[in-house]
């Protein structure tokens, strides 16, 4: 099956209609992360959610009410969910917002042997009795709850999706360059990429993304 793509930091609607146009499956929107240089507000959030197929919006340390807020005047497909909210809270996400639920989980950048896959499937089964539908590994960074922009370890995270329950896509420095690698490698149902498609911060690259989009057919 062919791997889906997240093209994520998108901060205007004209970069929204282009990767969608390009063949991106979701669009991603950073929405109140105000360190990110990709922040937009959530009323910028829902202008775009208006013009976009399926939007999925990340949230920050967010309580499960706000987020529902959140949810309510964006009205996005998907939310995907940066911090640690417990079960409960992920149950009444289900059942008040009629999102897709998204987590990120972080793991190694290189090989890291006190980190336990048989711990992480785990966890990754009591998330999905939660609610959650898709999960999305990135790189694991000191100080850094996601959006890393850097690789990593592709072993570790074929395991990963070998063994995981879910749905799993793979986010950190990928590129049109290394996305093939990556998707061969790995085999997720999607990748997410951001920095590696972009002109600057927040402003998509028409020819990366068109790259892109070529080295994920040529997987298949």
């Amino acid at each position: 099956m062919q791997p889906k793509i997240k093209i994520c930091g998108i901060t205007s609607t004209g970069d929204a209609v282009l990767a969608e146009r390009c063949g991106a499956d979701f669009t991603g929107l950073v929405c109140e992360i105000v360190y990110s240089p990709r922040c937009i507000s959530r009323a910028a959030a829902a202008d775009i959610t208006r013009l976009s197929g399926l939007p999925v919006i990340l949230l920050l340390d967010k309580t499960a009410p706000e987020i529902v807020d959140i949810a309510l005047q964006v009205r996005p497909f998907g939310l995907q969910l940066i911090g640690d909210l417990p079960p409960d809270d992920i149950a009444l996400l289900k059942r008040q917002t009629a999102c897709s639920l998204w987590l990120p989980v972080r793991i190694p950048g290189l090989a890291n042997q006190d980190f336990s896959v048989a711990e992480q499937t785990n966890r990754l089964a009591a998330l999905q009795r939660a609610g959650i539908d898709v999960i999305i590994l990135d790189t694991m960074i000191d100080g850094l709850k996601g959006g890393t922009g850097k690789t990593c370890d592709w072993n570790l995270a074929a395991r990963i999706v070998e063994a995981s329950p879910l749905p799993v896509f793979l986010a950190g420095g990928i590129t049109p360059e290394n996305a093939a690698q990556a998707i061969t490698l790995v085999h997720p149902a999607g990748i997410d990429v951001s920095s590696g498609v972009e002109i600057t911060p927040g402003v998509k690259h028409a020819g990366k993304i068109e790259r892109l989009v070529t080295e994920v057919l040529s997987t298949t």
